[in-house]
């Protein structure tokens, strides 16, 4: 069974940095949705996670892929790499990661759209029950055109261009509710990793070299003491 806590001895291919440019969300925030459970659910599932990794539940494969996602930002980008024992897993895994990020971001622009559709559409039914009032009450004015009948005209006005203003809102609300606005631009496609970034050879080798040695201490010791024991038995 796989491990990501025994990688020393596996073999990593990382996917060369994704740059994403991006709109209305803060980069600190984009980062943050590479790693969001939805998203890293989406992926276990797409690509059967559990079973390469050789775990049996969500949480530990969560725990396992979120080490392997790395996302920065960078000169106004964001950059985005992604860990794993098979390059070409490595590359759909980043384009998966980039198109379920910009799937979840339409959601929630989907649903901040909603609710401001239904903020202002409150509003809008209040704004308009008082315009309509102020326009009757200036249509049955009977009397002269004097400072009064101008207050009502004035108070009419401002009432009708409230009223327009927010049914504009409401309209810009109602459209990106229906189309959520894309908001990442991909300057930097994510392309086959050529290399593998662990395990280090520089470690392999000092690790191997550690060892040797300490085997070779160990052995000399074990001779040592049998030397002893037979010169005393003699």
């Amino acid at each position: 069974m796989e491990s990501f806590k025994e990688t020393s001895g596996n073999i990593l291919f990382e996917v060369p940095l994704t740059r994403l440019r991006f709109t209305r969300i803060e980069g600190t925030q984009l980062a943050a949705l590479s790693t969001a459970n939805i998203v890293l659910d989406r992926l276990i599932e797409a690509f059967d996670l559990l079973k390469v990794y050789g775990v049996t539940n969500k949480d530990e494969a969560r725990d396992i892929l979120k080490r392997r996602i790395k996302a920065q930002m960078k000169s106004g980008l964001l950059t985005i790499s992604i860990e794993d024992r098979d390059p070409e897993r490595a590359l759909k895994l980043a384009s998966r990661c980039i198109e379920e990020m910009e799937n979840l971001l339409k959601d929630l622009l989907k649903r901040e759209a909603l609710k401001k559709r239904q903020i202002y559409e409150t509003y809008l039914e209040k704004l308009k029950s008082d315009f309509l009032n102020t326009k009757e009450e200036l249509q049955n004015f009977k009397g002269s055109k004097d400072n009064e009948y101008f207050a009502k005209l004035k108070n009419f006005e401002a009432k009708k261009r409230a009223y327009e203003v927010f049914l504009k809102f409401y309209e810009q609300a109602k459209y990106e509710e229906e189309i959520p606005q894309v908001v990442l631009q991909v300057v930097d496609p994510p392309v086959m990793p050529q290399k593998k970034v662990k395990p280090k050879r520089s470690l392999i080798i000092a690790v191997s070299l550690i060892l040797g040695i300490f085997v070779g201490i160990f052995t000399a010791f074990v001779l040592e003491s049998y030397e002893k024991k037979k010169s005393l038995s003699s």
